[in-house]
């Protein structure tokens, strides 16, 4: 998600977190004395040595726990699921995930002010502590509008920010933050309303807006190049993060900007570089999406133990929807690895924080897949399609496990779908298009192999062979 260059005192927030948070500890406490989860695994022909290698450097947690007692409590009190694993007795074990989950969730509901979500927490207890501390944390926002608009933004509520910053704008539009803001909640709301069309020209509008205030302003530059990125514009972004950096060389989030600029055009070499920029800029590990960005790229080459490393960081200091989504390329990490309960843990420990981000369903529905759980597999991949139909992604896994099941008839759709979204998919790097089309024509292949057609059979064969070449 992107993110608003903004710098408050939050301790008043944190500190209503913290106390909500300890009191949500201490009920889980008194369990104690009750009780004394998009990458594919690695191949069938990589050797036992090759995931055991790669095991090895995923993270773990470290047990210096007298007993599991102490173990538990250390999960709660510090709010880290891993360390549930420390804990030997099985019964206590599965009871700390479960609880550290739920204490994950109730911290991702308050930040994101999103009291309708207070009613998953599953207690009438939960629900009033949760709804108390949403409230606590409105009244302190209610006099600064872009701490209240940056809260809506962690949960993904571009309208609620957009009215907040709208306010803000009309009441001072020489406010130059409240405009950037403003662009950035228009843009990121066209994102995930696929309304590009009717926000991208309002954002960038209100940029022009801010830079005939203050021509030199490297934020605005960069809140363009991202907007150029929505529209899809990678060029444009590109030119207009350059810019950025030309005004200010330490701009961290320009650098994060641009490589992903960078990523999305196939320059795999320059979004590397820019990326590493920007950690290297990051001397405090301000900004997650360095990390998540680095480890997004690391995981896909052969730089496994620096996406390992900087994934683990990007968990570490995150929030909201950056956060879930560290979770859940650990998750696929995981997966390679064919670890499936630590996967299945981040995927859990992703979905408790944002439970309709479509690439997490996905990894989840890859997860259940492996786990030998297809229909589990076949809800979640069809509630990434409904979030999202533009993504061949969803539609491929909606094939694959159609022909799992036998039902070749809706592998042949799904397949066919998938294979029309590639082109448009704006998810599918462009180096990577070729590859996703071969995955779409052995499905399909596969798929009327099954139903004995050979001729069709054959005619996707001879496509997917063409296009390895």
């Amino acid at each position: 998600m992107e993110q608003m260059n903004r710098k408050h005192s939050l301790a008043v927030i944190i500190l209503i977190l913290v106390t909500t948070v300890a009191a949500f500890v201490f009920v889980y406490r008194e369990k104690l004395g009750n009780v004394a989860r998009n990458l594919s695994p690695l191949k069938q022909n990589e050797s036992a040595k090759t995931a055991e290698e790669f095991f090895a450097k995923l993270p773990k947690a470290e047990c210096n726990f007298p007993d599991d007692g102490v173990a538990y409590q250390s999960a709660m009190e510090q709010v880290n699921p891993t360390l549930c694993s420390c804990v030997k007795n099985e019964q206590q074990r599965s009871s700390c995930e479960k609880s550290a989950v739920e204490l994950v969730k109730y911290q991702a509901i308050v930040r994101q002010l999103d009291a309708e979500r207070c009613k998953e927490l599953g207690s009438e207890q939960y629900l009033k502590m949760c709804q108390q501390a949403i409230a606590s944390r409105l009244e302190f926002m209610a006099n600064d509008p872009l701490l209240l608009a940056e809260g809506y933004m962690q949960s993904g509520n571009y309208a609620k920010a957009s009215d907040v910053l709208s306010a803000a704008v009309q009441k001072d539009d020489k406010n130059v933050e409240a405009i950037l803001n403003l662009a950035l909640a228009y843009a990121a709301r066209g994102l995930a309303e696929h309304s590009e069309n009717v926000y991208v020209d309002k954002a960038l509008e209100l940029v022009d807006k801010a830079l005939a205030i203050n021509e030199n302003s490297p934020e605005a530059y960069r809140v363009r190049g991202y907007i150029f990125e929505v529209k899809p514009d990678f060029d444009e972004a590109v030119l207009n993060y350059t810019r950025s950096i030309q005004l200010d060389q330490n701009y961290v989030l320009s650098y994060v900007g641009r490589g992903h600029a960078y990523n999305m055009l196939g320059q795999i070499g320059s979004a590397l570089g820019d990326f590493n920029k920007a950690k290297e800029l990051d001397t405090k590990k301000e900004y997650p999406q360095v990390y998540s960005q680095l480890c997004r790229l690391e995981s896909q080459g052969p730089l496994l133990e620096e996406a390992i490393a900087d994934c683990s960081v990007s968990v570490e200091v995150a929030n909201g929807g950056d956060k879930a989504e560290a979770h859940g390329m650990l998750a696929g990490l995981f997966l390679r690895a064919n670890q499936l309960e630590q996967a299945r843990m981040n995927v859990e420990l992703a979905l408790s924080i944002s439970p309709n981000n479509p690439n997490i369903l996905l990894t989840s529905s890859s997860v259940l897949e492996e786990q030998g759980d297809l229909d589990e597999a076949k809800k979640d991949a069809e509630r990434a399609v409904t979030l999202d139909q533009t993504r061949a992604a969803g539609y491929l896994q909606l094939g694959n496990l159609a022909l799992k099941q036998g039902n070749y008839d809706s592998a042949i759709l799904n397949g066919q779908k998938a294979l029309s979204l590639v082109d448009s998919d704006v998810a599918v790097l462009a180096p990577e298009k070729a590859s996703v089309k071969q995955e779409c024509y052995t499905l399909l292949a596969d798929a009327y192999a099954k139903k004995g057609d050979a001729a069709n059979e054959s005619k996707y064969r001879e496509m997917g062979s063409t296009q390895a070449e």
